[in-house]
């Protein structure tokens, strides 16, 4: 679908006794509006605003429609960096990028400035913004991060039902049948996903699934070798067979260790890489 264009019936009706808004630059136009396509030539949200401004909570409307446009392109620039799309390291050519997603430069900034924040871009002054070149250090501390959420987040939980015990095992299963590593890779994240859904943190929830899509690109790396698929899926075994007799601190030092193993093998992959600019990350 393409981003930028936002149905118009989001907006409420224009009343027949409706003005302009007061503080509204010549021409009626607000400052920076984002695109809208009501059926008919292509607007903005200031400037359809404008005209609504005599209904109450208009505002309200505008920021929201706005917010979901920003975040719907961050979304998609998240998904682009993670599939390697946009590749590590890239400066990121704002009027080309906000052409190829329809949507004007201020939603597109917004989104820049989300997933700076998240860290996936990277703001250098007088350059722009550049696509989050992960070096060693970085990937140690996301690895470290990822060992501390995710049995935080286990040991909330508490033992899982046997229904859901028997949900991991399926995709376990499945994990072990896969042939793919961005099958693999989506399996495993759907495994931890199910495994700490009952925590009832939602915002620790919230930042493992951001730390999942950071580690995501340096997975495909390690699981591009099915050792190491075999390795994973042992792993989540002797997690699943602790839970199974209700030894939820066993299972917790389980998942801690499964949450460090292959970044080794990715560091090592990061030194060759670095030294052989021919190498790529897919």
């Amino acid at each position: 679908r393409d981003i930028g264009r936002i149905s118009a019936s989001l907006l409420p009706p224009l009343p027949a006794d409706a003005g302009t808004c007061n503080n509204a630059p010549p021409g009626g136009d607000s400052p920076g509006g984002d695109e809208l396509e009501p059926g008919g030539p292509r607007l903005t949200i200031g400037a359809t605003a404008n005209r609504h401004c005599g209904h109450s909570g208009i505002q309200h409307v505008v920021c929201s429609m706005r917010e979901n446009l920003a975040a719907d392109v961050a979304d998609s620039l998240r998904q682009r960096i993670v599939s390697g799309e946009l590749p590590s390291g890239q400066r990121i050519n704002e009027v080309e990028l906000a052409a190829r997603l329809e949507v004007s430069r201020t939603p597109l900034r917004e989104a820049l400035s989300r997933l700076a924040a998240e860290g996936f871009v990277a703001n250098q002054p007088r350059r722009g913004y550049f696509i989050q070149q992960l070096g060693p250090k970085e990937v140690e501390d996301l690895y470290q991060i990822r060992s501390v959420l995710d049995p935080a987040a286990l040991e909330l939980a508490g033992l899982p039902t046997p229904t859901r015990l028997d949900r991991l095992a399926e995709i376990n299963r499945a994990i072990s049948a896969a042939d793919d590593p961005e099958q693999v890779i989506d399996l495993d994240d759907r495994w931890h996903v199910e495994l700490l859904s009952h925590c009832p943190n939602q915002l620790l929830l919230d930042l493992i699934r951001q730390y999942m899509q950071r580690t995501r690109p340096l997975e495909r790396v390690y699981l591009l070798d099915l050792y190491n698929v075999e390795v994973m899926t042992a792993e989540h075994g002797r997690i699943l067979d602790a839970l199974r007799f209700g030894a939820l601190h066993t299972a917790v030092a389980a998942l801690r260790t499964n949450m460090q193993t292959g970044l080794g093998s990715i560091l090592l992959w990061l030194g060759s890489s670095s030294q052989d600019p021919a190498r790529t990350r897919d």
